[in-house]
């Protein structure tokens, strides 16, 4: 395996003087839907499905995302692709959806992106051109029904799953709710710096480089990486 997964730290309260950003994750350098995972460690981009080991897929991206039957990556050059897959050089087989993105989520129904420019656009998986949203989003994931969601006082971010959902607070323990777990949040995971969520599962970065996985309401974690 080449090299210890990269950590990042957002700062994604309201009411801080911060970027927006849009997640489905909490990070660029990781992503979920369903059983379907991507996450970037040392410049290499990783790919795998449900307890499956990683598999490097390519390089050149600074964000990964995954949707209903499709891979998204925006690429070191701003271009965010649309994919059924990621070729072995790390070539993107697919679509350019948007040229100038910063950031970006994924989910079944389409990708939401902010621009250099501070615009968001949104396109739907079956559109052929995006459209321009409101300027007030904050920090929105999309979900199945393509909903956004902002950040509460207390969290630095989030991540949603189909039935579970995820805030990293600002101290770095991880709280989740929902299937598995309860209305009430709870604390699952101490030191995390990115989060993203699947169907049942959640992916996990800690701040020392780790990268762990493990159903809802799963009392013990597996770890993927470092081997």
């Amino acid at each position: 395996m080449r090299g210890s997964i990269l950590a990042a730290v957002l700062a994604l309260g309201l009411g801080l003087p911060c970027a927006p950003a849009l997640a489905d994750s909490s990070s660029p350098l990781l992503d979920a839907y369903y059983d379907r995972f991507m996450a970037i460690s040392s410049g290499f981009t990783y790919t795998w499905v449900g307890d499956g080991e990683p598999s490097a897929v390519g390089k050149n991206v600074r964000q990964v995302g995954v949707g209903r039957g499709k891979y998204y990556a925006l690429t070191n050059d701003g271009v965010l692709w649309g994919s059924r897959r990621i070729g072995a050089h790390g070539e993107m087989l697919g679509d350019v959806l948007m040229r100038d993105v910063t950031r970006f989520s994924a989910g079944r129904t389409g990708v939401l992106a902010i621009l250099n420019d501070g615009g968001r656009w949104w396109r739907a998986a079956d559109a052929a051109v995006a459209q321009k949203i409101a300027d007030d989003v904050v920090h929105a994931a999309v979900g199945d029904s393509a909903n956004y969601y902002v950040t509460s006082s207390g969290a630095r971010a989030i991540a949603t799953g189909s039935s579970h959902s995820l805030a990293i607070r600002r101290d770095g323990t991880l709280m989740a709710w929902g299937a598995g777990y309860g209305l009430d949040p709870v604390a699952v995971m101490e030191n995390v710096s990115a989060v993203a969520a699947g169907a049942s599962a959640t992916i996990a970065l800690q701040h020392d480089g780790s990268l762990w996985q493990w159903a809802c309401g799963q009392a013990t974690p597996r770890k993927l990486l470092p081997r």
